[in-house]
């Protein structure tokens, strides 16, 4: 994940206030689970004021995920908890998110029940967790230092627009639709490549080809030495020649 998106850049003000006082990174993270679980709460309510409540908190939980680890990468105040502790919280508040977007939804009366608007909600939070989980891997990890408008786990960001905009239950319908599609495709390619046969290197050279110098070589490095070959001595009485050094003595060693 990059360090230089475009919801870095909007809470950089925030965290360089925060640099020069005494919070650290975990506060944070803990003010980030508890929101995201308040967000899941607002809109398990499932009417329209307590439903764009939810998704302005939400909104405001997504960028104290940010926060939390610019804020360490900023002043160093890292902790042994901080990059699990982190990943919980995310996990967690995504899969209350869609839990209580579920709930909400199935509470409104001429829809879908509440049973299965927690069905719905529960397969929709797993596979989010899941294909988070898989983009965060160290194998699917990118650089972080090279600058991108986005992330892939920025397309939260349409939740909380979408809710805004009158459209909570298309939001849970396509997560639970997509995502699980999502979360198998990136297992699927886990998986096989993995399981890819690392054949594609060179073949080391042979023991004869690699460590014994040609004949060439030790008639050159032997005429630097001193020690011309005699007619009758074969290239194996030559000792070992390793770089630029014939017999443990350098070509820098020798006297100018």
């Amino acid at each position: 994940m990059s360090h230089h998106t475009l919801l870095h850049r909007a809470i950089h003000p925030l965290v360089a206030g925060l640099s020069r006082t005494s919070m650290t990174p975990d506060v944070l993270t803990t003010l980030r689970l508890g929101s995201g679980l308040a967000a899941a709460g607002c809109l398990a309510v499932g009417r329209g004021p307590a439903m764009a409540a939810g998704a302005t908190v939400f909104l405001v939980s997504m960028l104290l995920d940010r926060a939390d680890g610019a804020l360490a990468r900023s002043t160093g105040r890292y902790s042994r908890i901080g990059p699990l502790f982190d990943l919980v919280a995310d996990c967690v508040s995504t899969m209350a998110l869609f839990i209580g977007l579920g709930v909400g939804i199935g509470a409104r009366p001429g829809g879908i029940s509440i049973a299965d608007g927690l069905a719905l909600g529960l397969v929709a939070s797993v596979s989010v967790a899941a294909t988070f989980l898989q983009l965060n891997r160290p194998q699917q990890a990118r650089d972080p230092d090279i600058a991108r408008p986005f992330d892939p786990d920025d397309a939260m960001l349409l939740v909380p627009l979408a809710i805004w905009a009158g459209h909570a239950p298309w939001v849970l319908f396509s997560a639970a639709a997509i995502t699980p599609v999502a979360a198998l495709t990136l297992l699927g390619l886990g998986l096989a490549k993995r399981r890819r046969p690392s054949g594609q290197s060179r073949p080391s050279r042979s023991f004869s080809s690699a460590n014994t110098p040609s004949a060439s070589t030790v008639l050159s490095t032997s005429a630097l030495a001193g020690s011309p070959l005699t007619p009758h001595q074969s290239t194996t009485d030559i000792p070992r020649v390793s770089g630029l050094s014939v017999s443990n003595r350098t070509l820098t060693d020798r006297p100018s």
